[in-house]
This record gives structure tokens, C-alpha cells and sequence, in this order.
């Protein structure tokens, strides 16, 4: 695809179009809430803990800090060309711890959006948390 400012980004689902051409397999893609996938990842990956500590203060400095790399790469390149390049774009991003890549995996909409141009109508996308609850909760 070719994006708004003619950078190329040739992305997997594009990849696979062309490998497949009109005849792509179905997909489900499962979708988890963003914020647990980040509370997740900040408290069951130690390379977080071992950088900023644990408890709810901790994790509030690992947020600002990521919430302010992204948002810093996204004013300078733009939202699609930051969640796809992010630490390729220079030694800010690239100093950003594990280049927010928390924050980029919850971020959904620029990669399903790549996937439903790809793909169109093989591509079905669900929450997680309506496969993992009961059906009484929901």
C-alpha cells in the first residue's frame, strides 16, 4: 500500500493477497481489551518490573512514559507509518523502552484496517472477552 506522504509499507496481509490473490483463507482475528493486554504485559513480563518497580504508581510511569513516546512518533509521522515502523523512525522511538510495543499491540485499527483492505470479507474479527466469559455474563 502506499500511504499518504508515498512511503511504502508492504504489510503481511498484502503479503499474503498476493500470495493467495483472490482466493484468501478466512480469518478470525481475536481481540483482547487493550488496557488488560497493557496491565497483562506490564505485571507478567519482568523486564517492566526490573525498569520501573510494581504497584499502581509504577505502572502509571510506564504508561505516561510509553503514552508520551507514541504520541510524540505519532505528531512527528503519523499514526499507521508509527504503529508499523515505530523504532525504525529514529533514536526517539527507538529509545523509547521496548518501543511502546504495549501500547502499538493494543492499537488495533491500523492493523485490521490494512487486513480488511487485503482481505475483504475474510476477515472476522471478535472480542476475546466474549469467547472467554460465560454466556451468562454477557
Amino acid at each position: 500500500t502506499v500511504p499518504a506522504g508515498g512511503a511504502f509499507n508492504f504489510t503481511t496481509p498484502w503479503l499474503l493477497r498476493s500470495f493467495y490473490g483472490s482466493r484468501p483463507p478466512r480469518l478470525i482475528a481475536l481481540l483482547r481489551s487493550p488496557i488488560d493486554r497493557l496491565v497483562h504485559a506490564f505485571y507478567g513480563h519482568p523486564h517492566y518490573g526490573k525498569k520501573y518497580g510494581v504497584g499502581a504508581r509504577r505502572f502509571g510511569e510506564y504508561v505516561t512514559e510509553q503514552v508520551a513516546g507514541w504520541r510524540a512518533c505519532e505528531r512527528r509521522h503519523g499514526l499507521r507509518r508509527c504503529a508499523i515502523h515505530f523504532e525504525q523512525l529514529g533514536p526517539e522511538p527507538a529509545a523509547v523502552f521496548f518501543h511502546a510495543d504495549q501500547i502499538i499491540r493494543g492499537m488495533y485499527a491500523p492493523f485490521v484496517e490494512d487486513w480488511l483492505r487485503a482481505m475483504a470479507g475474510a476477515l472476522l474479527c471478535l472480542r476475546t472477552e466474549d469467547l472467554l466469559e460465560p454466556a451468562t455474563r454477557r
